[in-house]
């Protein structure tokens, strides 16, 4: 066998490293909500270079349901719920819709999760904090 076999063998896994498309998980933080203005790797994103995943947005509207007996009252994660009952329903049984509306979800200082292929276009995946 003429030449090294390690150094053969790295060039061919340098060669298909090439052919791999390359992601990044990066954590931002958020420096301005409106417009969202995210800063990932000491640059700021924002506009159409931020693709946002919808649940995180601000006053993200999100339709609930419950079915049970007796009364149900409270707040669903903190934010006022209204809540409107079905017409009468067999056995006693209890059917509430209503719609939650997420507001301020992100805030100036939040860490959110960014998935990017090209550095140009960020996905914003979530939001994280510190376990």
């Amino acid at each position: 066998m003429e030449g090294n076999p390690y150094q053969k063998m790295l060039d061919i896994m340098k060669n298909e490293a090439k052919s791999i498309q390359k992601t990044w998980l990066r954590v931002g933080e958020v420096v301005k909500v409106d417009p969202l203005t995210i800063r990932i790797a000491e640059t700021e994103q924002s506009g159409n270079h931020l693709w946002i995943n919808e649940q995180i947005q601000n006053e993200h509207k999100e339709t609930v349901s419950f079915v049970g007996t007796g009364s149900l009252t409270g707040q669903l994660n903190g934010n006022r719920t209204t809540f409107s009952m079905d017409e009468e329903i067999p056995d006693e049984r209890i059917r509430v819709q209503g719609e939650n509306v997420l507001k301020n979800c992100l805030r100036v200082g939040d860490k959110v999760l960014t998935l990017s292929e090209d550095d140009q276009i960020f996905y914003v995946l979530c939001k994280v904090v510190r376990a």
